[in-house]
């Protein structure tokens, strides 16, 4: 499971890598995240039946180890050559509930293996029809502005407490928020997405092409160009990850109407080497990231402002 950590999006240009999370991550996957619930020890269970549990494995300092969706951790002992390939895999196992390993602190119970019962496929992101679908879409027109866009009904309209992303121009002088909106986690299912948001910002300050594709200073010129349509934008990824969490956030500009246009697109997603049991759910990449926003994007177009905007003094 460790191994999910190299799978996220690797074009991240800003990751603000909290320590803390990161020694949590690495030391307890498989080892103490799940603690043991001395399951063997309970009176009602009887050793002597057979029994069958689902879960993932894994394999800790050469021991071989197993997290059910129960939520218990298990050393599994007896059939278990071969279950190397299947990690980070869930399956099912049948066995019997063994004597808890007391070289362990605290102690984890055994779970002496007999066969393999059920390998899961793995699991598949899959974009949420309510996104797919975009003649479904709200339309939403902002004429004071000059540009209007569509987005899934479910996308309701962030509140001041949920508004916090900030604007990335050159400048933040004539920077003006003038829309946000919710993504609501099962926008994919099968994958770890847990919410995000969709902000639009504009700056009439930033009055030409060149200075709209530069970004605040900490973070410069743009990634890349990413083209929808007859738009082209240019793109800068930044990224943070936690102990529990990761942010994917993907920064949108385009000059029209003389003036700065900022889509801002913050994808959080849960961090699955955290949840030992819950090994069968897609980690969403660049590719899926961009396969939610591009639709959004498409539904976005410009024409001329009703209402002129005012020059700066």
């Amino acid at each position: 499971m460790l191994g999910r950590l190299a799978r996220l999006p690797s074009r991240i240009g800003s990751l603000s890598l909290t320590l803390g999370g990161y020694m949590f991550v690495c030391g307890c996957a498989l080892g103490q995240a799940i603690p043991s619930a001395g399951f063997a020890n309970n009176s009602t269970v009887d050793k002597r039946n057979t029994v069958q549990v689902t879960g993932c494995i894994g394999h800790v300092s050469g021991e071989v180890r197993f997290a059910s969706k129960a939520g218990h951790l298990f050393v599994l002992t007896g059939q278990t050559e071969g279950l190397q390939k299947y990690d980070e895999r869930e399956l099912t196992i049948e066995g019997k509930m063994g004597d808890p390993i007391r070289t362990e602190r605290p102690p984890i119970d055994s779970f002496d293996v007999s066969r393999i019962v059920k390998v899961f496929d793995v699991a598949k992101p899959k974009l949420n029809d309510l996104f797919a679908h975009t003649k479904t879409w709200h339309v939403e027109t902002i004429k004071e502005r000059g540009f209007k866009f569509a987005h899934p009904r479910t996308m309701t309209s962030a509140t001041e407490s949920q508004q916090w992303v900030q604007p990335l121009f050159v400048t933040a002088e004539g920077a003006a928020m003038v829309g946000e909106f919710n993504i609501p986690g099962d926008a994919y299912t099968n994958a770890n997405l847990t919410g995000g948001s969709f902000t639009v910002f504009v700056n009439s300050e930033v009055r030409d092409r060149a200075s709209c594709a530069q970004f605040a200073v900490a973070y410069g010129p743009a990634d890349s160009t990413y083209q929808v349509g007859r738009l082209n934008y240019v793109l800068l990824e930044t990224g943070s990850l936690a102990m529990q969490m990761s942010n994917s956030d993907y920064y949108f500009h385009i000059f029209e109407n003389g003036q700065c246009y900022e889509f801002v697109f913050e994808l959080v997603k849960d961090n699955p080497d955290v949840n030992d049991a819950d090994c069968n759910v897609s980690v969403l990449s660049q590719k899926d990231d961009l396969n939610l926003i591009k639709p959004l994007l498409a539904n976005i177009s410009f024409f001329r402002p009703t209402v002129a905007q005012e020059p700066s003094r």
